[in-house]
């Protein structure tokens, strides 16, 4: 939880005495009345994520991964290139990579899989989305297609395509690689497909050869000692308290014992400590499965080290043997964690059988319970990320929003709207087949308990990805927005609803338990399939390109949402869509050019336009990440918001001004923000000794996210999210459970904002502000150069909301202090309060905690007929002084 720590007497006593003897003229700050933005416009900052580490998702209740074994599901969206028929069946060619996927589809990968097609028509000055056809990829054995319709095969070996001139490649590709389909719709260069299957369990032949010289199987999150696995369907029928989905595990024994565990937990003293979990010390946990054999079984339910069959958690002994039959049976105990191991291998759950018959399992939970009930519940809200997000955010009044990735996935929405997700198939080096654990009734569910009332919880913002159909997003509306009456209702007639029953236990719809919803199509779909998963509608990895396309597809989502029955004036007024945007733009002819801003004025409709407000250098935008830890480096890192950012968000508020003044109803957002400049190779080859790591987890860090936050208010933002509230390296804002869960000195800068920043934005005057020399990164890539430029010293931010005024003062130079005249625009105040964040501008929290909020009270006779008495700024610093019952 939030804590007050006390100041050094010596920094006592210079906060609270004010002296005139500094050789350097004070900074003069004006604080006025005028209101710059209200505080309507700009909500506290939010973030992405729930708080997780790489190997358990604590936010989903379960420490257990893929707990559900639910079916492989896979998706794709294509640009056709080519149209023809043939052997009586239409056919198409597919852009990039095309049906082969860089020799890692085979063909069948999609044969039988459903086909959609939609072109983008014109008529007259208006352009609109239309679906072509819905149809099928010809499935395997049909006439003259023993394969079925999806061909990718190669010339010969693989490797064999590079032997080929250009244009042998060129001609190959065109006549082999090729998708026939099942319906007669004759499809164009420029039309946008979409490929979806579900595969149960999949067959290595979909995949090429290649793919499995690694790991010779799909890889899960389980592994089985002493025999072999597959999900697959249920043999029996469950009962209905199961809700066991689609799938379960079948363990087929191959030797006198075996074992199926996964690696969830690590001790701190190895190299992955940022990646792997643990038990909370002195919680209760539920541990409970579902379990069947064919005849009689002694199964035992534990945890197992390091993949061997020596038994335990770190040394602690907690399990116990259950007989299991023919019947699903649910089985399990309670225990309470041991103290945090400090040594050891890797652990996890283990559930451990002898020979005889296959084994099926199904919804394994490891779950922590907090109070009577809390067992037999399938979800509960780990409270430790919820204190987390709690200090984060302003202790009264509305909160700022959650941003959360559940719904980019190729699942289907039924598996998203249920406690356990499908499996996700991904070809690579290895084949994966994974699953996201945190579903959307979870993330909701974790989200209201953020608050007691809609204008106190946060806001949830859901990313819905575009491959989704339009019935699937319908009956994402109706899940969200229309009522249940049982009464009345049933499954057949609402069946979205339904399951939203079911899982709250009254009517209610979700949208009447926050004050808004945010439904974001897609992340950062300017990549266009650059990256897996970052999907947009133009060609593909032609990157900040297409923005048009991608918001003429978000309008015809939103019309098709908007045929529901359940989209109501509540459901109107509570969802808001979001459209992801990226950091260029320009006006030219009195247009608007930029990805979001081309999105937004084809969209049409209210919008939240997203633009990014990261400070340092963005690896998406080519700027090379810094190599070397020096003093030049933090000085660059404490201006790189003002010195290397303001200029660029300027242009977003001048394009955004323009918008506005041409008719189209766009909010500027932040999807994500805050300290950037993490080298990925840089990190993972260094881990926290890595410069961009030590940078970017730095107190100066922290302040320039803090100046950038709050211009950007100013500047048009309102919903600012941090990336991201998480465990471990890079981008991350807290150290593991296992390392105390520190905070980052830019989550703390989050939380200096909305824990004593309120109300309206005022303007604030300065003069005689000195100037600090900077360098800033000028071109990208390898002609990037550093040059040296000055730029102002000190930032000041203010903030009122009746009688409550905050003041916001930031050093941007890394050494010596700042004296300061503070003017008021108020004469007295009945309570002063300053908080601090300050410390060395080169401190991070990685391996002990450096830099934390520090408070102490002012006394009321600093301040006289609006004039404050303060100390000089300390370097590389935050100091918010508040003013409360003030005249």
């Amino acid at each position: 939880m939030y804590k007050h720590i006390a100041l050094p007497l010596t920094l006592l006593i210079a906060l609270i005495i004010s002296t005139n003897t500094y050789a350097q003229e004070p900074v003069q700050i004006q604080v006025t009345n005028k209101v710059l933005r209200p505080a309507s416009e700009i909500p506290p900052l939010g973030h992405n994520g729930f708080g997780d580490i790489g190997a358990v998702q604590y936010s989903s209740a379960n420490l257990i991964k893929q707990a559900g074994f639910e079916p492989a599901m896979m998706r794709d969206l294509y640009l056709v290139t080519t149209s023809g028929k043939d052997k009586g069946k239409r056919w198409i060619t597919l852009d990039g990579p095309g049906t082969s996927w860089y020799a890692l589809y085979n063909t069948g990968t999609y044969s039988g899989g459903s086909m959609r097609a939609y072109r983008i028509t014109q008529a007259g000055d208006k352009q609109t989305v239309n679906k072509i056809t819905e149809t099928k990829v010809l499935p395997k054995n049909t006439p003259n297609f023993p394969d079925g319709g999806w061909l990718a095969d190669l010339p010969g070996e693989y490797g064999s395509m590079s032997k080929l001139s250009k244009q042998e490649q060129q001609d190959y590709k065109a006549k082999n690689w090729r998708v026939y389909y099942e319906s007669d719709t004759a499809l164009q260069a420029g039309d946008v497909v979409i490929f979806t299957k579900n595969y149960g369990w999949p067959d290595k032949s979909i995949f090429h050869p290649r793919t499995f010289n690694w790991k010779k199987d799909f890889q899960t999150s389980w592994s089985v000692n002493g025999g072999t696995y597959q999900f697959v369907p249920h043999p029996i029928s469950q009962p209905t308290e199961m809700d066991g989905g689609d799938q379960c595990m079948k363990v087929t024994p191959k030797a006198s014992n075996v074992m199926v565990t996964q690696n969830a937990f690590g001790s701190p003293d190895r190299k992955d400590v940022f990646w792997y979990g643990q038990l909370e010390p002195g919680l209760t946990y539920r541990y409970e499965v579902w379990l069947r054999c064919d005849s009689t079984n002694q199964v035992t339910l534990g945890f197992a080290t390091s993949g061997k069959f020596a038994r335990g958690y770190f040394g602690h002994k907690l399990e116990q043997t259950f007989t299991i039959n023919n019947q699903w049976q649910k089985v399990g105990f309670e225990f309470t964690a041991p103290p945090r191991p400090t040594q050891g291998g890797l652990g996890g759950p283990a559930i451990t059988f002898t020979n005889q018959s296959p084994v099926y399992i199904d919804n394994i939970k490891l779950m922590p319970v907090y109070e009577v009930g809390d067992a037999d519940k399938p979800f509960t809200v780990n409270r430790t990320q919820l204190n987390a997000i709690l200090d984060g955010q302003p202790a009264t009044g509305i909160k700022g929003a959650l941003r959360v990735w559940e719904g980019l996935t190729s699942c289907r929405m039924q598996s998203l709207l249920s406690w356990h997700n499908d499996s996700e198939l991904k070809a690579g080096a290895y084949n994966s087949l994974k699953s996201k654990d945190m579903t959307i009734p979870r993330s909701l569910m974790f989200m209201e308990a953020t608050g007691d009332s809609p204008q106190t919880r946060v806001v949830p913002w859901l990313i819905i990805q575009v491959l989704f159909d339009e019935d699937e997003y319908r009956g994402l509306i109706e899940y969200l927005a229309a009522p249940f009456d049982p009464k009345k209702d049933t499954a057949k007639n609402k069946p979205w609803a339904y399951k939203r029953y079911t899982q709250r236990g009254h009517g209610r719809p979700w949208i009447d338990d926050f004050r808004e919803l945010i439904i974001e199509f897609g992340n950062e779909n300017w990549h266009n399939r650059a990256h897996s998963g970052w999907v947009g509608f133009g060609k593909f990895k032609h990157v900040h390109r297409f923005g048009r396309e991608y918001g003429l597809f978000c309008r015809y989502f939103v019309d098709q949402i908007k045929q529901s029955p359940y989209w109501s004036d509540q459901a109107e007024q509570k969802i808001r869509f979001s459209l992801g945007g990226n950091y260029s733009t320009r006006i030219q002819n009195n247009k608007v050019i930029g990805y979001g801003q081309e999105a937004s004025q084809a969209f049409n409709l209210p919008v939240y336009e997203g633009h990014a407000t990261y400070i340092g250098p963005r690896w998406e935008m080519n700027e090379a990440a810094m190599t070397e830890i020096d003093d030049a480096g933090f000085q660059r890192m404490l201006t790189s918001y003002i010195a290397e950012k303001q200029s660029e968000w300027q242009k977003q508020n001048t394009s955004w001004q323009l918008l506005k003044k041409q008719g189209y109803d766009v909010t500027m957002v932040a999807y994500e923000g805050g300290p950037s400049g993490f080298d990925m190779p840089q990190i993972k080859k260094l881990g926290i000794k890595a410069p961009s790591e030590v940078y970017g987890k730095s107190l100066s860090a922290g302040v320039a996210a803090f100046d950038g936050w709050m211009d950007a208010y100013r500047m048009g933002w309102t919903h600012q999210c941090y990336l991201a509230f998480s465990q471990g390296l890079k981008w991350s804002s807290h150290t593991s459970f296992a390392q105390d869960f520190r905070p980052s000195p830019g989550f703390l800068a989050q939380q200096m904002r909305n824990r004593y920043m309120t109300g309206d934005m005022v303007e604030v005057k300065l003069s005689n502000v000195p100037q600090v020399t900077t360098s800033v990164l000028t071109g990208r890539g390898k002609q990037a150069k550093l040059t040296q430029t000055q730029v102002p010293a000190m930032g000041v931010y203010a903030m009122r909301a009746g009688d409550q005024l905050s003041v916001a003062l930031l050093s941007r130079q890394l050494q010596g202090e700042i004296p300061v005249a503070l003017n008021l625009p108020i004469e007295q105040a009945g309570k002063i309060n300053c908080y601090m964040l300050a410390g060395d501008p080169r401190s991070t929290n990685i391996l002990e905690k450096k830099v934390d909020i520090q408070s102490l009270p002012v006394s009321n006779d600093k301040l006289k007929q609006g004039v404050m008495q303060i100390a000089p700024i300390p370097a590389g610093s935050i100091v918010i002084y508040t003013f409360d019952q003030i005249h």
